[in-house]
């Protein structure tokens, strides 16, 4: 839409308007010369998500551990890694498929973050359950106010407890941590492909602007055609002013959503910090508990007051473990692999074909192609934006109607590869043709011939 509009302002108008008040000129002879379609495409890359890490010693505790032997028990911690490979469970588009902003692409395995939500909501419940086992233990002290034995296993319960706790909160927080390292990579992407849709919304609005005031100033006895013309470049330029605000409103959506995941982790943040220093200080509680009772110079009331303490604490360990399952949901989210932009689907995995952090899963090529050639400086002088080119080569039902839509500032070495009669041609200068339908579909990397119907005719400046 974009090569159509600068066709219609660049070159469309200004050729009517000179033609209409100048009269008819001799026919420009076409410069022939060859190009090459441009590659363009977006990579949409496989994110960095936090896997489990399997711990082989799970359900051993070490020979000479546990309450019997004094020592406490050895607890199994879950450890999670980022940049561990993930496999594609499916994938929702093929080859050739044409995607809008926001189509799911592929579906990455979520058997292990599912396992880690459920391993998170255990934790929390394992956390909940803690309280009533300190309940549990504060009415043992009732019962058995001379067992100074029980309140000692009850306090070294709590003690290993709290640390299996504390150990947790630490591995959620390097997590929520690393989150925050990698949200922001996101959030500039987003926002730098908001930025873009913005730039080109304006620059459609400007073109839309100026073939509106160009219809406007159209005289009277203007031909029939090149109002029809304008016209309807006034209707294309329309709705590609409202495909790109549609655009730029999806990302600022992403923008915000992403935005507010980095406000919930940063909130999370310091309430896991909350936590880990009230756990560090129920740890000290209870120790020096566990301390009094082996000497015998508490009583059963201070024994009764630190387990309340640590019932306290326990609740707070509680409400701070339901933040480990709002982490694994977000990881788990993240699976789904969805298209930035839209365009044309070139390249997906396969099912089951395992990927690494960073690695481009999908490839999607924008539907409007560019065709890059070079120009020596009596071509140039020769050529205008917006002049019409034929672009041909075997195999082609017939030629491609096209346009000139950019030229360049400089001249510059042209490619090896680049085909031309002018033997000694050292420097050239770079221009862009694109098709005027912006469904035609070009062969990448082949050669193109293209002929060009100059503004200007030879010996002319």
């Amino acid at each position: 839409m974009t090569s159509l509009a600068s066709r219609v302002l660049a070159g469309g108008v200004s050729l009517l308007l000179v033609g209409w008040l100048a009269g008819c000129a001799p026919a420009p002879v076409a410069i022939t010369v060859t190009g090459k379609v441009l590659d363009d495409v977006v990579s949409i890359q496989v994110p960095a998500l936090g896997m489990p890490v399997v711990n082989p010693d799970a359900g051993f505790a070490p020979q000479g551990t546990g309450a019997a032997s004094g020592s406490p028990v050895r607890t199994v911690t879950a450890g999670f890694g980022l940049g561990s490979f993930v496999r594609v469970a499916a994938v929702q588009v093929e080859v050739g498929d044409l995607v809008q902003p926001g189509d799911p692409l592929i579906s990455l395995d979520r058997a292990a973050l599912k396992a880690q939500v459920v391993a998170a909501k255990a934790d929390a419940q394992l956390a909940a359950a803690q309280v009533d086992v300190l309940d549990s233990a504060i009415g043992d002290t009732f019962e058995k106010e001379a067992d100074l034995e029980d309140a000692e296993e009850s306090i070294r319960a709590a003690i290993v407890t709290l640390t299996r706790n504390r150990t947790q909160l630490l591995a959620k927080r390097a997590q929520a941590r690393s989150q925050l390292a990698i949200l922001p990579g996101k959030l500039a992407g987003v926002e730098a492909q908001r930025r873009t849709l913005s730039t080109q919304l304006a620059t459609v609005k400007t073109q839309l602007a100026q073939a509106s005031a160009a219809l406007a100033q159209l005289p009277p006895t203007a031909p029939p055609e090149s109002r029809a013309e304008l016209e309807q470049a006034v209707a294309q330029l329309t709705a590609a002013s409202a495909q790109l605000s549609a655009g730029v409103a999806k990302l600022t959506a992403a923008s915000a959503q992403l935005r507010a995941g980095l406000a919930a982790l940063r909130a999370a943040l310091p309430q896991l910090e909350k936590a880990l220093v009230q756990i560090a200080a129920g740890l000290t509680k209870a120790r020096s508990g566990l301390a009094s009772v082996l000497r015998g110079q508490v009583k059963l009331g201070q024994a009764r007051t630190t387990l309340r303490g640590l019932k306290a604490v326990s609740r707070i360990a509680a409400r701070a473990a339901k933040l480990g399952i709002s982490i694994a949901r977000h990881q788990e989210g993240l699976a789904t692999l969805t298209a930035p932009v839209g365009g044309l689907v070139v390249r997906v995995p396969s099912a089951g074909e395992l990927l690494a952090p960073g690695a481009p899963a999908v490839l999607v090529r924008p539907p409007e192609q560019r065709i890059a050639s070079w120009l020596s400086g009596p071509q140039l002088a020769r050529t205008c934006l917006g002049d019409a080119v034929a672009v041909s080569r075997d195999g082609l039902p017939g030629p491609i109607a096209a346009t000139v839509t950019r030229i360049g500032q400089q001249a510059e070495f042209p490619p090896t590869s680049f085909a031309t009669d002018e033997v000694h041609l050292t420097r050239a200068v770079a221009i862009e043709v694109r098709p005027v339908n912006p469904a035609s579909s070009l062969p990448i990397g082949v050669p193109l011939d293209l002929t060009i119907s100059p503004c200007r005719p030879a010996g002319t400046s």
